[in-house]
Protein backbone atom coordinates (compact mmCIF):
# COMPACT_ATOMS: atom_id res chain seq x y z
CA UNK A 1 0.00 0.00 0.00
CA UNK A 2 1.40 4.04 -0.88
CA UNK A 3 2.04 5.67 2.50
CA UNK A 4 0.41 8.20 0.44
CA UNK A 5 -3.04 6.99 1.46
CA UNK A 6 -2.38 6.09 5.38
CA UNK A 7 -4.70 9.06 7.02
CA UNK A 8 -7.23 7.81 5.14
CA UNK A 9 -7.04 3.97 5.36
CA UNK A 10 -8.19 4.02 9.53
CA UNK A 11 -10.89 2.03 10.52
CA UNK A 12 -13.70 -1.29 11.80
CA UNK A 13 -15.47 -3.80 10.66
CA UNK A 14 -19.34 -4.19 12.74
CA UNK A 15 -20.16 -8.01 14.38
CA UNK A 16 -22.99 -7.83 17.25
CA UNK A 17 -21.38 -7.29 20.50
CA UNK A 18 -22.74 -5.22 23.66
CA UNK A 19 -21.12 -1.84 24.64
CA UNK A 20 -19.36 -1.62 27.46
CA UNK A 21 -18.59 2.16 27.72
CA UNK A 22 -18.37 3.22 31.50
CA UNK A 23 -19.69 6.17 32.96
CA UNK A 24 -16.52 8.01 33.28
CA UNK A 25 -15.61 7.60 29.38
CA UNK A 26 -19.34 8.58 28.48
CA UNK A 27 -18.97 11.77 29.84
CA UNK A 28 -15.81 12.77 28.32
CA UNK A 29 -17.11 11.69 24.91
CA UNK A 30 -20.10 13.57 25.78
CA UNK A 31 -18.15 16.55 26.58
CA UNK A 32 -15.66 16.13 23.32
CA UNK A 33 -19.37 16.56 21.21
CA UNK A 34 -20.72 19.69 23.05
CA UNK A 35 -17.82 21.34 22.82
CA UNK A 36 -17.74 20.32 18.96
CA UNK A 37 -20.93 21.33 18.54
CA UNK A 38 -23.46 19.25 20.00
CA UNK A 39 -25.43 16.00 19.56
CA UNK A 40 -28.40 17.71 17.31
CA UNK A 41 -25.61 19.87 15.25
CA UNK A 42 -23.55 16.66 14.90
CA UNK A 43 -26.03 14.75 13.91
CA UNK A 44 -27.26 17.07 10.97
CA UNK A 45 -24.33 16.88 9.02
CA UNK A 46 -25.17 14.49 6.07
CA UNK A 47 -21.94 15.03 3.79
CA UNK A 48 -18.29 17.05 4.45
CA UNK A 49 -15.90 18.11 1.63
CA UNK A 50 -12.10 18.91 3.10
CA UNK A 51 -10.14 20.66 0.39
CA UNK A 52 -6.58 21.27 1.76
CA UNK A 53 -2.32 20.19 1.00
CA UNK A 54 -1.42 16.48 1.35
CA UNK A 55 2.84 17.04 2.95
CA UNK A 56 4.68 14.77 3.22
CA UNK A 57 8.00 17.02 4.39
CA UNK A 58 10.30 14.12 4.88
CA UNK A 59 10.05 13.09 1.67
CA UNK A 60 9.54 17.31 0.21
CA UNK A 61 6.32 16.31 -1.15
CA UNK A 62 3.06 18.39 -1.15
CA UNK A 63 0.00 17.60 -3.20
CA UNK A 64 -3.91 19.11 -3.07
CA UNK A 65 -6.66 16.82 -1.68
CA UNK A 66 -9.98 16.38 -1.67
CA UNK A 67 -11.46 14.37 0.80
CA UNK A 68 -14.87 13.85 0.44
CA UNK A 69 -17.26 12.07 3.43
CA UNK A 70 -20.84 10.95 2.71
CA UNK A 71 -23.52 9.19 5.25
CA UNK A 72 -24.13 6.02 5.96
CA UNK A 73 -20.33 5.01 5.58
CA UNK A 74 -19.20 6.56 2.22
CA UNK A 75 -15.47 8.25 1.59
CA UNK A 76 -13.15 9.15 -1.31
CA UNK A 77 -10.07 11.29 -1.81
CA UNK A 78 -8.15 12.54 -4.58
CA UNK A 79 -4.13 13.89 -4.15
CA UNK A 80 -2.95 15.84 -7.15
CA UNK A 81 0.68 14.15 -6.94
CA UNK A 82 2.81 16.42 -8.58
CA UNK A 83 5.28 14.68 -11.46
CA UNK A 84 3.03 11.27 -10.80
CA UNK A 85 -0.17 12.48 -11.64
CA UNK A 86 -3.69 11.54 -9.78
CA UNK A 87 -4.20 9.00 -6.79
CA UNK A 88 -7.61 8.31 -5.69
CA UNK A 89 -9.06 6.33 -3.41
CA UNK A 90 -12.45 5.20 -2.03
CA UNK A 91 -15.39 3.25 -0.23
CA UNK A 92 -18.96 3.06 -1.24
CA UNK A 93 -20.36 1.20 1.72
CA UNK A 94 -19.02 -1.99 0.05
CA UNK A 95 -16.10 -1.70 -1.99
CA UNK A 96 -12.91 -0.38 -0.99
CA UNK A 97 -10.40 0.40 -4.26
CA UNK A 98 -7.55 2.70 -4.75
CA UNK A 99 -6.42 3.63 -8.78
CA UNK A 100 -2.80 5.10 -8.19
CA UNK A 101 -0.97 5.95 -11.72
CA UNK A 102 2.55 3.96 -10.50
CA UNK A 103 0.91 0.35 -9.54
CA UNK A 104 -2.67 0.77 -10.84
CA UNK A 105 -6.21 -0.21 -9.13
CA UNK A 106 -6.21 -2.47 -6.46
CA UNK A 107 -9.42 -3.68 -4.48
CA UNK A 108 -9.24 -2.67 -0.28
CA UNK A 109 -9.70 -6.00 1.00
CA UNK A 110 -9.61 -7.54 4.49
CA UNK A 111 -8.47 -5.48 7.74
CA UNK A 112 -7.99 -2.69 5.46
CA UNK A 113 -11.60 -2.39 4.34
CA UNK A 114 -12.70 -3.03 7.79
CA UNK A 115 -10.30 0.34 8.27
CA UNK A 116 -12.10 2.12 5.76
CA UNK A 117 -15.52 1.16 6.94
CA UNK A 118 -14.52 2.76 10.38
CA UNK A 119 -13.27 6.07 8.91
CA UNK A 120 -15.98 6.31 6.42
CA UNK A 121 -18.30 7.26 9.69
CA UNK A 122 -18.89 10.91 9.99
CA UNK A 123 -18.94 12.00 13.70
CA UNK A 124 -18.67 8.18 15.37
CA UNK A 125 -18.47 9.87 18.62
CA UNK A 126 -21.86 10.95 18.11
CA UNK A 127 -23.04 7.48 18.42
CA UNK A 128 -20.36 5.69 19.78
CA UNK A 129 -21.81 2.20 21.21
CA UNK A 130 -22.60 1.77 16.89
CA UNK A 131 -18.42 1.94 16.86
CA UNK A 132 -16.94 0.40 19.86
CA UNK A 133 -17.51 -2.32 22.04
CA UNK A 134 -15.59 -0.82 24.89
CA UNK A 135 -14.63 2.10 26.41
CA UNK A 136 -13.38 3.01 29.91
CA UNK A 137 -11.21 6.05 31.09
CA UNK A 138 -7.42 5.33 32.15
CA UNK A 139 -5.23 8.04 34.40
CA UNK A 140 -4.37 10.91 33.03
CA UNK A 141 -0.82 11.32 31.38
CA UNK A 142 1.97 13.43 32.59
CA UNK A 143 0.91 16.16 30.30
CA UNK A 144 -2.68 16.22 32.16
CA UNK A 145 -4.48 14.84 29.14
CA UNK A 146 -7.29 13.25 29.82
CA UNK A 147 -7.24 9.05 28.25
CA UNK A 148 -9.66 6.74 26.92
CA UNK A 149 -8.46 3.47 25.73
CA UNK A 150 -11.22 2.31 23.48
CA UNK A 151 -11.93 -1.24 21.86
CA UNK A 152 -13.29 -0.93 18.19
CA UNK A 153 -15.85 -3.37 16.88
CA UNK A 154 -12.82 -5.02 15.28
CA UNK A 155 -11.00 -5.25 18.67
CA UNK A 156 -8.80 -3.22 17.49
CA UNK A 157 -7.14 -1.15 20.68
CA UNK A 158 -7.21 2.61 20.24
CA UNK A 159 -5.42 5.39 23.32
CA UNK A 160 -7.81 8.86 22.52
CA UNK A 161 -6.39 12.03 24.42
CA UNK A 162 -8.56 15.33 25.72
CA UNK A 163 -7.47 18.65 26.68
CA UNK A 164 -8.65 18.88 30.08
CA UNK A 165 -9.75 22.48 29.84
CA UNK A 166 -11.10 22.38 26.18
CA UNK A 167 -12.45 19.08 25.88
CA UNK A 168 -11.33 18.76 22.69
CA UNK A 169 -9.44 15.88 21.28
CA UNK A 170 -5.72 16.18 20.91
CA UNK A 171 -4.83 12.64 19.52
CA UNK A 172 -5.61 9.18 19.10
CA UNK A 173 -2.36 6.15 19.25
CA UNK A 174 -3.53 2.88 17.20
CA UNK A 175 -2.21 0.17 15.24
CA UNK A 176 -3.26 0.55 11.42
CA UNK A 177 -2.94 -1.98 8.78
CA UNK A 178 -1.01 -0.90 5.83
CA UNK A 179 -1.28 -4.08 3.38
CA UNK A 180 1.86 -5.12 2.21
CA UNK A 181 3.72 -3.05 4.16
CA UNK A 182 2.01 -4.31 7.38
CA UNK A 183 0.72 -3.46 10.57
CA UNK A 184 2.62 -0.79 12.87
CA UNK A 185 1.90 2.20 15.33
CA UNK A 186 0.74 5.51 14.54
CA UNK A 187 -0.04 8.99 16.29
CA UNK A 188 -2.81 10.64 14.64
CA UNK A 189 -3.00 14.29 16.13
CA UNK A 190 -5.77 17.46 15.31
CA UNK A 191 -5.35 20.64 15.61
CA UNK A 192 -6.24 24.11 14.61
CA UNK A 193 -9.79 23.48 15.23
CA UNK A 194 -11.92 25.98 13.74
CA UNK A 195 -16.05 26.46 13.46
CA UNK A 196 -17.85 25.57 10.10
CA UNK A 197 -21.93 26.30 10.52
CA UNK A 198 -22.71 24.90 13.66
CA UNK A 199 -19.93 22.32 14.27
CA UNK A 200 -16.37 22.94 14.77
CA UNK A 201 -13.20 20.84 13.41
CA UNK A 202 -9.90 20.32 12.72
CA UNK A 203 -8.08 22.00 10.28
CA UNK A 204 -4.78 20.13 10.66
CA UNK A 205 -4.29 16.24 10.91
CA UNK A 206 -1.17 14.76 11.07
CA UNK A 207 -0.70 10.76 10.87
CA UNK A 208 3.21 10.06 12.26
CA UNK A 209 5.42 7.34 13.38
CA UNK A 210 9.40 7.19 14.22
CA UNK A 211 9.73 6.90 10.33
CA UNK A 212 7.30 9.10 8.47
CA UNK A 213 5.04 12.20 9.14
CA UNK A 214 1.96 13.11 6.87
CA UNK A 215 -0.23 16.07 7.37
CA UNK A 216 -3.38 17.13 6.03
CA UNK A 217 -3.63 20.69 6.61
CA UNK A 218 -7.75 21.80 5.50
CA UNK A 219 -7.97 25.20 3.98
CA UNK A 220 -11.94 25.14 3.71
CA UNK A 221 -14.56 22.91 4.63
CA UNK A 222 -18.01 22.29 2.85
CA UNK A 223 -21.15 20.69 4.81
CA UNK A 224 -24.05 19.12 3.41
CA UNK A 225 -22.74 19.77 -0.28
CA UNK A 226 -24.32 17.45 -2.91
CA UNK A 227 -22.27 14.85 -3.24
CA UNK A 228 -22.85 12.28 -6.25
CA UNK A 229 -23.01 8.42 -5.03
CA UNK A 230 -21.02 7.35 -7.83
CA UNK A 231 -18.10 9.46 -6.37
CA UNK A 232 -17.16 6.73 -4.35
CA UNK A 233 -17.49 3.58 -6.72
CA UNK A 234 -14.83 1.96 -7.75
CA UNK A 235 -13.77 3.36 -11.48
CA UNK A 236 -14.18 1.31 -14.67
CA UNK A 237 -10.97 0.15 -15.44
CA UNK A 238 -9.19 -1.66 -18.76
CA UNK A 239 -8.90 -5.13 -18.27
Amino acid sequence: MNKLLIPLLILLSPFLAIAEISEEAQRVIDAYVEATGGFENKSAVESIVFLGNYDMPMQGIKAPVTLYMKKPTKISMTIDMPNIGQIRSGYNGVKGWELNPIVGFRNIEGTELEQLHKQASIFPEVDIKSHYIKATRMEDDKEGNIVLEMISKNNMRETWYFDPETDLLKKTKLMIDAGVQGSFPVTITVDEYQQVENVLLPFLTTTSNPAFSVSIKVDKIELNSEIADSLFDPPAVPQ
